[in-house]
């Protein structure tokens, strides 16, 4: 059974758009910074935020710091039962707002939907609105 152009075209098509985004460049001050974030947030929450924070007064165009910000308030949220519906607002905003900025770049999308098919429907989770960016 040969495959139809159609399968050929979509996997190329999706080849194509994988390879632009691993070839995406940044500032080297830029990448410094988010590899310190990405360690930071292995190891206190809190420090990362604050880094996270920094990098966003400076750059509020930055996705991958929204993206990060995204990841650390979700930590935030299951880490700690009190405040947990605040910081789980402030990581879908952080999502939506790295999606906002890369609306093509799959990671960012997949954040975001992974935030509303895992969060509690209290927290702003909802499977619907997870397809959509699917």
């Amino acid at each position: 059974m040969k495959p139809s152009y159609k399968v050929i075209a979509s996997f190329l098509l999706l080849t194509l758009c994988y390879s632009s985004c691993l070839f995406a460049t940044e500032s080297t001050e830029q990448s410094t910074e988010i590899e310190e974030l990405a360690r930071q947030f292995k190891t206190d929450l809190d420090d990362a935020l604050d880094l996270a924070e920094s990098i966003l007064a400076k750059d509020t165009t930055n996705a991958e710091t929204w993206y990060w910000k995204g990841r650390i308030h979700g930590q935030m949220a299951s880490r700690n039962f009190l405040t947990a519906l605040s910081h789980a607002a402030k990581s879908e905003s952080a999502f939506q707002q790295a999606v906002k900025l890369k609306p093509d770049d799959l990671k960012y999308l997949r954040a975001l939907s992974r935030f509303y098919i895992t969060a509690p429907a209290i927290a702003g989770g909802n499977i619907g609105l997870s397809l959509i960016h699917i």
